[in-house]
């Protein structure tokens, strides 16, 4: 019988990226903006990039949205 698989203290398992589709930001993320806002956030920076998947298809790494929704927590508690 095979032993499980063990990961070292330090390390954490790694978890698979998840790709995000747009009207997955509202219904996952609680992110509520328009298509052209998450495109103006995203060409000055403040919004993960996209990933292409084809010519009419766009999405998002899950842990980017994830880290994004995490930055403006941090920053409304800080902003007191």
């Amino acid at each position: 019988m095979r032993s499980p698989v063990t990961y070292p203290k330090d390390k954490p398992a790694q978890r698979r990226r998840r790709l995000v589709r747009f009207p997955q930001l509202k219904s996952e993320f609680g992110i509520d903006w328009s298509r052209m806002h998450v495109d103006r956030l995203e060409k000055v920076g403040r919004f993960p990039k996209r990933v292409h998947l084809g010519p009419n298809t766009v999405a998002w790494f899950d842990d980017e949205l994830i880290a994004l929704v995490e930055q403006r927590a941090a920053e409304r508690g800080s902003a007191a």
